[in-house]
């Protein structure tokens, strides 16, 4: 038995994965969005400087502006009136939510805070790929030819 192997602790993925804070970014605020992005990323690969707090305020800010649009729209409607309720338009929070979730997206993956663009953990290695462990094991490539 490999005593190597990382475990899982199920209270700090439901801690991550939180529906509350997905649900409804409105009772965040920037500063509880700091903490808690400095927090996981202290956590997970050790950065704490200072360029990196800055990236951390403005996404922070783009979380809370979010936030605010979905509220408007929860509130407003996706269709509004304008020019005293003779023109139905789209609710003008539609644009700024998007472009706020296009901020959010590109300033994660600069962080490392997409599954795509996630830098080597400290805390979950990356397991060998599959070629790796068949050349350590031993075990021949089936493409191979052998040659005699």
């Amino acid at each position: 038995m490999n005593t190597n192997q990382t475990t899982i602790d199920l209270n700090e993925v439901r801690h991550v994965i939180n529906p509350k804070t997905i649900n409804d970014l409105t009772k965040l605020s920037s500063t509880e969005i700091c903490e808690y992005v400095s927090d996981y990323l202290y956590r997970e690969y050790g950065l704490t400087d200072a360029p990196l707090q800055h990236l951390i305020a403005i996404l922070a800010t783009e979380i809370e502006t979010y936030g605010i649009c979905q509220k408007r729209i929860k509130e407003d409607g996706i269709l509004v009136f304008y020019n005293g309720g003779k023109t139905q338009g789209a609710n003008p929070h539609l644009a700024i939510l998007h472009r706020s979730t296009k901020n959010i997206m590109r300033i994660m993956r600069e962080l490392g805070m997409t599954p795509k663009s996630r830098l080597p953990s400290k805390h979950f290695p990356k397991p060998p790929s599959e070629s790796v462990v068949n050349f350590l094991n031993g075990v021949k490539n089936k493409n191979t030819t052998n040659y005699k």
